[in-house]
C-alpha cells in the first residue's frame, strides 16, 4: 500500500486522500476537512452576493469564520488526545519491553561497565563494545529461553508498528490542517476574520 506521505505529496485533491484515510481505523479522527472546505465556499458564496452591503458581506463571513474556527479548534483537540494516548500506549509498551530485556539481562547498567573496565586498566575502550561483548555472553547462557527472546521480538514489532502509525497520523492530519488553512486565508483577511470581540 502506497504510504501516507507519497499519498499526500502526489495526489492534488486532499480532500479525495482524507476520503481513502478515513476508511482506515488507525488514521481516525482526521481533520474534518470537507466540513471546513464547504465552510470555506460559503464565505466565497456571500462575498460574490451583489445584494450584500460591504457591512454584511463582513458580518456574514466573520459568523461563518466563528463556525470554521469552532470546528478547527475541535479537530485540533480531537488529534491532540488521540497523540497523548498514542503517546502513552508506546509508552506501555516501551516498558514491556524493557521488562522483558531485563528477564534476559539484555540491558547493562553504568556501573556494570565501570566494574568490568576496572578490572582491565590497561585496556583503552569506549562503553559500547564492553555493553555489546557482555550481551552477546548473556545470550549465550543456557538459561535464556527462546521464548524470552521471541517475546522481546514482539514487543519491539508493537513498538515499531504503534511509532509507525503515530507517524502517519500526523503527517496527514498536519497536512490536511495546513491545507484548510491556506484556503481559508484566500478568502478570509482584514475586516473579515472572527474575532473574540464579536461576541
Amino acid at each position: 500500500m502506497e504510504s501516507i506521505e507519497r499519498q499526500i505529496s502526489f495526489k492534488m485533491r486532499f480532500g479525495k486522500t482524507c476520503a481513502t484515510l478515513a476508511e482506515q481505523p488507525h488514521m481516525l479522527p482526521l481533520v474534518s476537512y470537507q466540513v471546513l472546505k464547504e465552510i470555506i465556499k460559503d464565505m466565497g458564496v456571500c462575498l460574490e452576493k451583489d445584494d450584500f452591503t460591504e457591512d454584511d458581506k463582513a458580518q456574514g463571513v466573520r459568523k461563518l469564520d466563528e463556525k470554521f474556527i469552532e470546528v478547527f479548534a475541535a479537530d485540533v483537540q480531537a488529534v491532540k488526545e488521540r497523540t497523548y494516548r498514542d503517546t502513552a500506549a508506546i509508552e506501555q509498551a516501551l516498558a514491556e519491553f524493557q521488562f522483558q530485556g531485563n528477564l534476559i539481562s539484555l540491558f547493562v547498567h553504568p556501573r556494570q561497565i565501570e566494574k568490568i573496565k576496572s578490572a582491565m586498566p590497561l585496556a583503552n575502550i569506549s562503553d559500547e563494545p564492553v555493553a555489546a561483548h557482555v550481551v552477546r555472553f548473556r545470550l549465550q547462557h543456557p538459561r535464556i529461553r527462546q521464548s524470552v527472546v521471541d517475546k522481546l521480538i514482539e514487543s519491539f514489532n508493537v513498538i515499531a508498528k504503534l511509532v509507525n502509525e503515530l507517524q502517519e497520523y500526523l503527517q496527514a492530519n498536519l497536512a490536511g490542517f495546513r491545507k484548510i488553512i491556506k484556503k481559508r486565508a484566500r478568502w478570509v483577511t482584514g475586516d473579515y476574520l472572527y474575532t473574540d470581540d464579536d461576541d
